[in-house]
């Protein structure tokens, strides 16, 4: 049985191998008598443990682009990446201590009301974001900087110049004309965060 871990805007990801089918179904679980929906993607070909992946949506909501991308458990090997919205929650969940390998933040907000207290931070903390982001400004970016220094967190972070906010999200343009918000889709950050984050991960879980 697979154990669904997170709240309603976790969906669950467990890493592929190279032999199998990466299939994806809707689930439910409850979570403090609220009843939750998530994703659950998975490669079928493979038995065993693996690292198990939360992915948090962006501000959107839970939508296809959140789906694609959790189509990639041991409960001692998790970690969890967010966009936007749910960039800012895993960097929190690292604030708060929780019990997890690395966090991964794409273009996510980086103050927060609670800041990690020293020591507080067991995950490593990957934070990548876009160099022109009009809503994580440089001095937002050298706050985080200093904060996770003073928390003596293992944390590192990658701009990407002339990225905007929701870099990563291939119907930016569109929202960004929808909503006159100054975001948009850069496909060269996008691949370079991808495979940053990919890379973050096999340090930490391995193969």
């Amino acid at each position: 049985m697979i154990r669904i871990i997170g709240t309603i805007f976790f969906l669950a990801a467990i890493a592929a191998s190279a032999q199998g089918e990466i299939r994806g179904e809707p689930v439910e679980y409850s979570a403090g008598g609220t009843t939750m929906k998530g994703y659950l993607a998975y490669d079928d070909g493979h038995s065993g443990k693996r690292p198990g992946i939360l992915v948090v949506h962006e501000w959107w909501g839970h939508d296809e682009y959140a789906r694609r991308r959790a189509r990639f458990t041991d409960p001692k090997r998790i970690g969890a990446i967010g966009y936007c919205f749910g960039g800012s929650v895993v960097l929190q969940m690292a604030r708060d201590g929780m019990d997890l390998g690395g966090v991964a933040s794409f273009h996510g907000g980086l103050t927060t009301t609670s800041p990690a207290k020293p020591g507080a931070v067991k995950a490593k903390v990957l934070v990548l974001t876009g160099g022109d982001d009009k809503f994580v400004p440089p001095e937002q970016v050298e706050g985080f900087e200093k904060e996770m220094k003073a928390a003596r967190a293992d944390s590192r972070v990658v701009s990407y110049p002339g990225a905007l906010h929701s870099f990563t999200n291939s119907d930016a343009d569109d929202y960004a004309k929808k909503f006159n918000m100054p975001i948009g889709y850069n496909a060269t950050a996008d691949k370079e965060s991808w495979a940053e984050m990919q890379k973050f991960f096999k340090e930490i879980f391995g193969k």
